[in-house]
């Protein structure tokens, strides 16, 4: 079995794979979502993202993908990385010479014969994986299969590009930050949130932006993960909280508020949350009822009982809660199950796979059942079609928010 060439540049490439933290970080929960939409979507038993070092590939996030790594020499990946832009598809791994003697292919049990990979590239271009697709029987990729998948791997590259950043770059990034937040340099957008039969608008999210000193702003995606194994989310949290609350509380026209927090709040310090949150809006003078509190898992939360305690308070003082972000993170069903919430809020990546993938769909329909059954809402993000809306609406999702409601922006 011939082995794969070396990029060019190999060593440029991974170094580059080695500080972009990718290696030994957990990965992304809507990258674990997206292979799973990729197996479905080209109706493949079996799809992977991976990474390739010097001498191994690491399946990152995978369907029924057997191991954690495999060989380099093994890995059909190592072939698609030398593609420049166009997807690896061996139709019948037994019929070319690159693949016919590998153990992947004339293994007994499982053996691989279709492969679809699209390489996956950092920022810098370097490509250092790839989104792929495999099958044992022998297949073929037509050419709108073919700009699916490469449409998905630009996602995956989408969701790397937003939460690579390398422990120097991280430092520099949230001492800027900083001293960013000291001068004021943070401030709210607010999108609207609709509800689904109607898009009557009920209330809008806060959702913060930050201006650097260049004159340039920055989306949350672009310093909020980095942010977040931090304590300076907290005070990130405590921003958007007292500056959301102050602007709305004399505007009788917009509706309820909801602002994020970070699972990192709980137990930080003596304080418990809904003593701030009591007292921000007794200073602001909002009514605490108008305000919803989205907790996001982007950390676990390390002391349950606590929590429960504190969104107890915060349900007395007439506080919503919402469980953003369902089905992407460290632990929905369970908090679900533990936690008073309201509204459980589906996370986008379904939504964007209405009318792609049958699995997203049944996912929708069991979590929005799921949600009544326990006497709660569903919220569904991300909405921008009309397809969409209409297939939320047939299955009783009671709010929706995206563009299609209405894009984020000032207050008028």
């Amino acid at each position: 079995m011939p082995a794969a060439a070396l990029p060019h540049d190999e060593e440029i490439r991974l170094q580059s794979l080695q500080q972009s933290g990718l290696l030994n970080s957990q990965i992304d929960g809507r990258i674990k979502l997206l292979t799973r939409l990729a197996a479905d979507v080209f109706k493949r038993p079996s799809a992977a993202v991976t990474l390739i070092t010097a001498e191994r590939q690491l399946n990152k996030a995978g369907v029924n993908i057997g191991s954690s790594s495999i060989p380099r020499e093994n890995s059909f990946c190592s072939y698609a990385i030398l593609q420049p832009n166009e997807p690896l598809v061996v139709e019948d791994a037994t019929r070319d010479a690159r693949f016919s003697d590998n153990p992947l292919v004339t293994a007994e049990k499982g053996p691989l014969r279709f492969y679809a990979g699209m390489p996956l590239r950092l920022p810098d271009g370097q490509p250092v994986g790839a989104l792929s697709v495999l099958d044992h029987v022998p297949g073929s990729m037509s050419t709108n299969e073919i700009q699916t998948l490469r449409a998905m791997a630009l996602q995956v590259e989408d969701i790397i590009r937003r939460h690579r950043v390398s422990s120097g770059q991280r430092r520099e990034l949230l001492s800027e930050l900083r001293k960013d937040m000291r001068a004021g340099g943070l401030f709210l957008h607010w999108q609207p949130i609709a509800v689904a039969p109607t898009l009557r608008i009920v209330g809008h999210e806060a959702l913060v932006r930050w201006t650097r000193r260049d004159g340039s702003v920055l989306m949350p995606d672009s310093f909020i993960p980095a942010a977040a194994g931090s304590a300076l989310i907290t005070d990130i949290d405590r921003y958007v909280l007292t500056a959301a609350c102050a602007e709305v509380a004399q505007a009788n026209d917009c509706g309820s508020i909801a602002v994020n927090i970070s699972g990192r709040w709980f137990g930080a310090g003596s304080r418990r949350i809904a003593g701030e949150v009591e007292e921000v809006c007794a200073r602001t003078g909002l009514d605490p009822r108008r305000l919803t509190i989205e907790l996001t898992e982007d950390v676990p939360i390390r002391d349950p009982h606590r929590a429960l305690g504190e969104l107890r308070e915060l349900k007395t003082l007439g506080v919503k809660l919402a469980l953003d972000d369902f089905g992407t993170a460290y632990s929905s069903l369970n908090y679900v199950e533990k936690f008073p919430f309201d509204v459980i809020k589906l996370d986008r990546a379904f939504v964007r796979a209405v009318g792609i993938s049958s699995r997203a769909e049944v996912v929708i329909q069991s979590v929005v059942r799921l949600a009544h059954q326990l006497g709660m809402m569903t919220c569904a993000e991300g909405v921008e079609t009309e397809s969409q809306l209409t297939f939320l609406q047939s299955e009783g999702a009671d709010l929706v928010q995206g563009y299609f409601v209405g894009r984020p922006g000032a207050r008028s």
